[in-house]
C-alpha cells in the first residue's frame, strides 16, 4: 500500500524541522526504503510510518496516551478490514460500534482519557474473537 497525502506532507514538514538538506533527505528515505527509492512519494505506508515515528522521536515529540489509544483501535478495525472502498478505516462504522456495544455508548472520539484503556481492551477482543473464526 502506498503511503497517504498526510504522511508525504507530515514528513516534508518533519525534514524542513530537522532542517535536513536534499541530499540527506534523499539518503534518508532510501535507508527507509531499503535503497528502492529517494523520493518520499515513493515510500510505502509502512516505510512513511516508520520514517515519520522516527522524526517525532529526533524532534521530540510524543503522541499523547489518547492519541495512541484512539490510533490501537483504528489500526484494529483496519485489521478486521473496516475500511471505506477507498481503503481508509471507516470510522463511522467503529463510532456505530461504540454507541451499539462500547461500554460507554457514545461516539468513538468523544470518549475521554480515562474511559479509552476500558475500550481498547473490549475492542481487543472483538479482534480476537475475529481473528478466531478466520
Amino acid at each position: 500500500m502506498e503511503s497517504t497525502a498526510k504522511q508525504r506532507s507530515a514528513i516534508a514538514i518533519m525534514i524542513r524541522q530537522l532542517g535536513l538538506q536534499v541530499y540527506m533527505k534523499e539518503a534518508l528515505v532510501e535507508g527507509y526504503s531499503s535503497g528502492r527509492t529517494t523520493s518520499i512519494k515513493e515510500l510505502t505506508f509502512d516505510e512513511a510510518g516508520a520514517l515519520i515515528g522516527q522524526m517525532k522521536e529526533d524532534l521530540g515529540i510524543e503522541d499523547s496516551p489518547k492519541d495512541k489509544m484512539q490510533r490501537k483501535i483504528l489500526s484494529l478495525a483496519h485489521e478486521m478490514g473496516w475500511k471505506t472502498p477507498g481503503g481508509k478505516v471507516d470510522v463511522a462504522r467503529v463510532n456505530s460500534w461504540c454507541l451499539k456495544y462500547g461500554t460507554f455508548h457514545k461516539p468513538f472520539r468523544a470518549h475521554h482519557e480515562s474511559e479509552l484503556p476500558s475500550l481498547v481492551t473490549q475492542f481487543e477482543q472483538v479482534h480476537l474473537h475475529f481473528l478466531n473464526s478466520i
